[in-house]
């Protein structure tokens, strides 16, 4: 005798994924299974955050595992509620900026599971122009360095001055919001990436 699978225990363990306990009866034996639900975006690598560009394709992958074995079935996938598409991943095009909740959900049986991530979508040029005021240039006012009514490259300067370990990171830093600020070139993700990885680098991020 088998009575149908309840949820007992919901459980995030990672941003990835969520992990889900349920218990069979079966006859007089309680069985708990584990379900693991993962939704992952794989153009989005470490350590990069989850920010997208408006206008670009964005791949979602959901994937689940019961008891560490691969389920192979289709999830129903949801962008801030409405409903989008029906399989195992989706690529989407995001026409408007924000902040956007991807939710993924597994229907076994009478049993649903989900997963749930929020995304940010930009402009890249914007964004590069945003990250330098507000986490570079406070970086560089916590050194004791003035920046208001200052080039650039003056603050360029000072910095390299005081760090003169980093010149590299700080000069690519300089050029890519330079390229974001003033330029009418696009910026796209390779320039927003290494803009990113400098403040990484920095451990400003």
């Amino acid at each position: 005798y088998r009575k149908k699978a309840t949820k007992k225990v919901t459980k995030v363990f990672t941003e990835e994924e969520t992990e889900y306990e349920h218990v069979e009866i079966v006859g007089d034996e309680r069985v708990i299974k584990k379900i693991r639900i993962k939704l992952s975006f794989p153009q989005i690598r470490e350590p990069f955050p989850l920010t997208w560009s408006i206008n670009e394709p964005l791949k979602v992958v959901a994937t689940a595992y019961e008891d560490n074995k691969q389920i192979p079935s289709d999830f129903e996938f949801y962008i801030n509620d409405l409903r989008v598409s029906k399989g195992r991943e989706i690529i989407y095009t995001f026409k408007e900026k924000g902040i956007y909740r991807i939710k993924a959900v597994l229907r076994v049986n009478d049993s649903v599971y989900e997963k749930t991530r929020n995304i940010k979508i930009v402009e890249y040029r914007e964004e590069v122009i945003e990250l330098y005021n507000r986490y570079f240039l406070k970086w560089v006012r916590e050194s004791g360095i003035e920046v208001s009514k200052r080039t650039p490259e003056e603050i360029m300067y000072d910095v390299i001055d005081k760090t003169e370990e980093k010149d590299e990171l700080i000069e690519k830093i300089t050029l890519i919001f330079e390229e974001a600020k003033y330029s009418t070139h696009e910026i796209g993700r390779k320039h927003y990436e290494e803009f990113y990885m400098v403040l990484y680098n920095l451990k400003i991020l």
